[in-house]
């Protein structure tokens, strides 16, 4: 954490990605919606995360404002791979329980339909993308799962039944469950170099439908059972998996 001295007074802001709150994230997301621009935004975060009332935060000087900005600038670069809004309600009673940090309990199913609603939902600026993509990560809790992860199995029926009830949250919350996929699946596809081609500098990243990939390796050797035992093998499992199967072919070449 940061320790700041304001005055006499110390003050404590989060330093790095994985020390951010919820709240705090949410903070972020209402100041990136307002398009000031980078600098102007890490002046009001800084404000904001040190607690300081607008008051004392202009008896600053300028040197002082732009030092304290400063401290934030890793907010312009998303590696946020905790996953910082664990739950929320729709409506008076149904809980919606979030995926794990790093994604690290989904199936490479989930990992490949979160990944078409989004890129649906980029190319397209479609809330309904949104909806499904929201709807996709946050399901009802269920003691019928695989142990590790509490939210029901994925299943594209659910995702259609619940994408509608997602239009009505915050839309702060919306832009922050957005923007925390982002940093999640950056983690994942940079891990992933030779399975998840980066595009050129300046285009936006194609959708990789992993489906003939799960086929491939549902059909080979089987490892990992039959096709729909396959679609609910861990996310980091099936890619280390297909990493090793492509390492290997490449050396056989």
């Amino acid at each position: 954490m940061h320790k700041i001295q304001i005055g006499e007074v110390l003050k404590e802001a989060p330093s790095a990605w994985h020390e951010l709150t919820a709240d705090q994230l949410i903070i972020w997301m209402k100041i990136c919606a307002k398009d000031i621009g980078p600098e102007k935004a890490l002046m009001f975060v800084s404000a904001m995360f040190l607690s300081l009332p607008k008051r004392e935060y202009f008896k600053l000087n300028a040197a002082q404002q732009i030092q304290l900005a400063d401290q934030f600038k890793y907010l312009l670069d998303n590696k946020l791979f905790a996953w910082l809004n664990p739950e929320f309600k729709v409506g008076l009673m149904r809980k919606y329980q979030g995926p794990a940090d790093h994604l690290s309990t989904s199936t490479i199913e989930e990992f490949n339909a979160a990944e078409s609603y989004y890129h649906m939902y980029r190319h397209t600026g479609n809330e309904a993308f949104l909806d499904q993509l929201i709807a996709v990560l946050y399901r009802p809790t269920s003691k019928h799962n695989n142990g590790k992860d509490a939210r029901k199995i994925f299943t594209e029926i659910d995702v259609i039944r619940n994408a509608a009830g997602m239009r009505k949250l915050d839309k702060h919350l919306r832009a922050a469950i957005l923007f925390n996929y982002e940093g999640c699946r950056r983690h994942v596809v940079s891990r992933y170099p030779t399975i998840f081609i980066p595009g050129k500098e300046g285009e936006k990243s194609e959708f990789t439908n992993l489906t003939p990939l799960i086929k491939t390796v549902a059909g080979g050797n089987g490892k990992f059972g039959s096709f729909r035992e396959t679609e609910q093998t861990n996310l980091y499992l099936f890619l280390d998996h297909l990493r090793d199967e492509i390492e290997e072919s490449n050396r056989k070449k």
